[in-house]
């Protein structure tokens, strides 16, 4: 059995090759690490280099990494440290939703569980009568 990059070709997994070259920027605390050649086409000069080769996972990379990799930075903000913010939601819900609690009565359609007034007295459908 043949295995490259500790997975085999008999599970159907397909062989990597490192063919690229850059520069090591730094390592995340996953111990992935990141790299950089700015001589590759432009959106192709930034890559990242998974500790787990078997099982990564892409949602792991922090967020000023993925930043640096996207090229929304250019170096990667280590120091600073990250505060994220709470946005304030003010949602005012419209009396028809049971935001107030209120005596008040509330329209329901009919054919709804809670209208009570009474027996269903309507057709599902009917014949069509020229005006």
């Amino acid at each position: 059995m043949i295995k490259n990059n500790r997975t085999s070709i008999l599970d159907g997994s397909v062989w990597q090759l490192n063919s690229r070259k850059g520069r090591l920027v730094g390592t995340d605390q996953h111990g992935n690490e990141y790299y950089e050649n700015t001589k590759y086409q432009q959106g192709r000069s930034r890559w990242v280099k998974y500790k787990d080769l078997d099982d990564y996972n892409p949602a792991n990379v922090p967020r000023e990494w993925h930043q640096w990799l996207h090229y929304i930075s250019d170096e990667p903000d280590l120091t600073q440290e990250i505060k994220y913010e709470i946005p304030a939601i003010h949602v005012k819900l419209s009396k028809q939703f049971g935001a107030v609690a209120s005596n008040e009565p509330r329209y329901y359609p009919k054919g709804h569980f809670f209208n009570k007034k009474g027996i269903k007295d309507w057709k599902k459908y009917g014949a069509w009568s020229p005006p």
